[in-house]
């Protein structure tokens, strides 16, 4: 160790200190708005995806009408014949 350190002056250290407390004061910050914008992402996926299941479960009664209306149809000819 052919280099000596000197102590700091209490002007320099709380100098230091000021610059590291703004400093995570931004990281803080930042943190903040990435949280925020990933709860926004997900509130967005959720609604994306109710959307689709909504529709979908729609879909699945439309068809489940179809079925059994060609099902009724079906019968009816039968019967006739």
């Amino acid at each position: 160790m052919d280099k000596v350190t000197q102590p700091l002056d209490q002007e320099r250290l709380l100098t230091i200190l000021n610059e590291l407390n703004a400093k995570m004061s931004e990281m803080i910050q930042i943190h903040e708005l990435r949280y925020s914008l990933l709860a926004t992402r997900i509130q967005e996926l959720e609604t994306v995806n109710t959307s689709q299941r909504d529709q979908l479960f729609k879909r699945v009664e439309e068809l489940e009408q179809f079925q059994r209306e060609y099902e009724t149809q079906q019968e009816y000819d039968r019967d006739r014949s």
